[in-house]
């Protein structure tokens, strides 16, 4: 069975999304595949930007031992003002924003 992004997710916190209405700011990123488990809920990880530059981001309240972006190497991403966290990940489709942005 398929395991989608919202299967690693905490679902109190994160939630799928429709195309439709995907926010406008999402980025292309390309993902680094060695992520860090900093927490049984929060993995970091590198992504390079569509800026070319490289940033390390963490990705909260994931479901512990799950991790949406494992094997990912390239997706779309909405990031904060201060590229410090991930808010949103779309990958082929399969898309899941934070229920507080």
């Amino acid at each position: 069975m398929f395991e989608g992004a919202i299967d690693c997710l905490d679902c109190d916190k994160w939630q799928e999304c429709s195309p439709d209405n995907k926010p406008s700011n999402f980025i292309a990123c390309s993902i680094n595949r060695n992520h860090k488990a900093l927490s049984d809920k929060v993995i970091s990880m590198m992504v390079g930007l569509n800026d070319g530059n490289p940033v390390t981001l963490q990705l909260k309240d994931v479901i512990p031992s799950k991790d949406p972006l494992k094997s990912v190497g390239h997706a779309e991403l909405l990031v904060d003002a201060e590229k410090q966290e991930i808010l949103g990940i779309d990958i082929d489709g399969d898309i899941v924003v934070r229920k507080d942005i």
